[in-house]
């Protein structure tokens, strides 16, 4: 846990990290590390109708991908 804080230089991450309970951050670990079924982009794209995917103009995606595909892909614009 010290080397995460170290990386990041952080004494906030420091704090959070503390709150945790141990069995949380190792489910959260295990979790990340996991073997994934197939991502919600790749069955977005493989769905055989019309397609759109929304997101933020902030959320810095990169949604080139989707597009290839042909999916409808909308970005809101911060206002």
């Amino acid at each position: 846990m010290q080397s995460i804080v170290d990386a990041e230089d952080s004494a906030v991450g420091l704090r959070t990290l503390r709150r945790w309970s141990p069995r949380g951050l190792h489910r959260t670990a295990v979790s990340l590390l996991a073997e994934r079924a197939t991502s919600f982009r790749a069955q977005l794209a493989g769905l055989p109708v019309p397609k759109r995917y929304a997101s933020g103009e902030l959320s810095g995606e990169d949604l080139g991908g989707l597009r290839a595909t042909g999916c409808d892909v909308r970005v809101a614009v911060r206002i």
